[in-house]
């Protein structure tokens, strides 16, 4: 045979269509050991991570752990799994226990620094002899900046359940839909950080026997202040003398609730002095809702019930609630709580 007839071109043509089928077969070979050896070594960054972030943690006093860990998504994100979160140790200046039935914290591999997080109920939180239970049917929180800064937050949940209080004199209730909202100005690093919150369907009989009405509640409010990384690190009298020494200041710009026909409306600004007291005004308008905020105030202890000054402030209110609505300045000055021209009502404590 010829070296013409073992060479033909149908021999040609047949090893160009297997190198053109081979070609982009193994370019996709060479592609998924490439990514799957890059998903592999952010497994076990994130692992490695983790595990430092719990060991700082627990050096600072505070210990997590994370029952049967389990760390997943591959090929697309990094998915870590724990089947009961738990935490014991110092939270704001008192010992706390808390744990969590599940959580799930997935990143996307090509965005690391935006977190997802799913968490399943209930919530248990035991801290100064009070305790706080939740539960939802989701609860979902996205967070965008980690690990060197929280930029933006977003907390979402529905049907959530709540006891707060010992078990004999909890408060209880449901809330329909809850939100939350986190943001950092861009700017220089003492720029306002703003908090944006509501609650949908807020019902509690606690709540009703104080409101004199059934009818669910609505909250919505915008806080926001200045100096907020001042607040981040270290004890919770070290963080509120640190943004004090700064000038942070508290900004309300709004807080609203309703409930039923009764309104409470309120804003204004809020600092602490050189005594460690609270340091400004709020304006808070009432709409037929002077009984929820004589009896709120009875219950936080800045009220004595039947006293001179509550009979008082009663009287003005039941005048003012027969004319709609009623207005009421808030003053914090010189250590003491003043209610329109009622000055130095109440001596305030330092909050620290």
């Amino acid at each position: 045979m010829s070296e013409l007839t073992r060479h033909s071109p149908s021999d040609a043509r047949r090893r160009r269509r297997r190198a053109i089928v081979a070609l982009p077969i193994g370019a996709l070979i060479f592609l998924a050991l490439g990514w799957s050896t890059f998903w592999l070594l952010a497994r076990n960054k994130a692992d490695a991570a983790l595990t430092d972030w719990i060991a700082r943690e627990e050096s600072a006093g505070r210990r997590w752990s994370c029952g049967d860990r389990q760390i997943g998504g591959y090929p697309l994100v990094i998915d870590i799994r724990c089947e009961l979160l738990a935490f014991s140790g110092d939270l704001a200046g008192a010992p706390t226990f808390a744990r969590m039935r599940r959580v799930s914290i997935v990143a996307p591999l090509t965005a690391p620094r935006r977190i997802n997080v799913e968490a399943t109920g209930p919530l248990e939180v035991e801290r100064n002899h009070g305790r706080l239970e939740l539960d939802w049917s989701q609860l979902k929180i996205y967070v965008r900046g980690l690990p060197e800064r929280v930029e933006r937050m977003t907390l979402a949940s529905e049907a959530v359940r709540f006891a707060f209080g010992d078990d004999a004199r909890a408060w209880r209730g449901t809330i329909a839909r809850v939100h939350s909202h986190f943001r950092r100005e861009a700017g220089a690093p003492g720029a306002a950080s703003t908090i944006e919150s509501g609650f949908a369907g807020l019902e509690s009989p606690d709540l009703d026997r104080l409101a004199g009405d059934t009818a669910p509640a609505q909250v919505a409010s915008v806080i926001s202040t200045s100096q907020f990384d001042k607040l981040t690190r270290g004890a919770l009298a070290e963080r509120l003398e640190l943004w004090r020494q700064a000038g942070g200041r508290l900004h309300l710009g709004l807080i609203a609730i309703q409930k039923g026909e009764a309104a409470i409306q309120a804003d204004g600004g809020l600092g602490l002095d050189q005594s460690h007291r609270l340091d400004g005004k709020i304006d808070v308008r009432l709409r037929q809702a002077g009984r929820i905020a004589l009896n709120a105030g009875v219950n936080a202890g800045v009220l004595r019930e039947g006293a001179m000054t509550t009979q008082l402030l009663a009287a003005f209110l039941q005048r003012a609630g027969a004319n709609g609505e009623t207005r009421l300045d808030l003053s914090f000055a010189n250590g003491a709580l003043g209610v329109g021209p009622l000055k130095n009502i109440f001596v305030l404590p330092p909050l620290y």
